[in-house]
């Protein structure tokens, strides 16, 4: 059973759990059937950008690089022409690249 929400800690962490130098992400729904929402927080100014690819690694959606304050900030992808399936989010802050796994139910 999947659960409703997936969490990633984008960057480095440190003993007991503590993100250091980074950004939290999650995605909700996830699993999702039309659209999900990739909400992410970073702690600081950082150049961030992003890209989901599909398991073979196929680019389907993309967000440039650009300047972000810090906080949090949000990307609404709507999956709806896709099939069901495993999507990979890259998040690329201050050019370290992280994922995060969508699973796309439906269709």
């Amino acid at each position: 059973m999947y659960s409703t929400t997936t969490n990633v800690t984008v960057g480095t962490v440190g003993t007991g759990g503590k993100v250091v130098n980074g950004m939290m992400a999650t995605a909700y729904p996830n699993p999702f059937d039309q659209h999900t929402l990739i909400i992410y927080t970073i702690s600081k100014p950082a150049e961030v950008g992003a890209s989901i690819v599909d398991i073979t690694g196929r680019e389907l959606y993309s967000i440039p690089t650009e300047s972000k304050d810090a906080g949090k900030h949000e990307i609404d992808w709507n999956a709806a022409n896709l099939a069901a399936g495993i999507y990979y989010v890259r998040l690329t802050i201050d050019g370290q690249v992280e994922t995060l796994r969508l699973i796309k139910a439906g269709k």
